[in-house]
């Protein structure tokens, strides 16, 4: 029930989810670079398309598993115990899921280490 505490908590994930929307974007701009390095084909356009669509989409997806969830808590005008819950599950613990996954995904992926060493082995400095 408190509007000013919700936006200020609003504006700190947003501010804690930049840096990885930002590390996906580079890791986007360095596979670009690898395709170019091993294949010469210029392809920037579309990885930047299908990053844009998959955006949409998961929002779109987004949207629809949040009615979903709210719809599987029993929401009705008058908030239930359940319906809070799922609120606070949806809005703190799955976006929290969400980044700690995305960032032991993006830990894994090793596509600078794969552009030096395609450098390294073609002479490339």
């Amino acid at each position: 029930g408190n509007i000013p505490i919700m936006l200020g908590s609003s504006v700190l994930a947003g501010f804690c989810t930049s840096p990885a929307i930002g590390d996906i974007n580079a890791l986007i701009s360095a596979t670009s670079d690898y395709t170019v390095r091993t294949t010469g084909k210029h392809i920037e356009g579309a990885m930047f398309s299908c990053s844009s669509l998959g955006i949409k989409v998961g929002g779109g997806i987004g949207s629809a598993i949040s009615g979903i969830l709210l719809s599987a808590s029993g929401y009705v005008a008058q908030q239930s115990a359940s319906t809070i819950n799922m609120l606070n599950f949806m809005y703190l613990w799955f976006p929290m899921i969400s980044i700690v996954l995305i960032a032991v995904i993006m830990y894994f992926l090793k596509v600078e280490k794969a552009n030096a060493d395609w450098d390294a082995a073609h002479g490339v400095k």
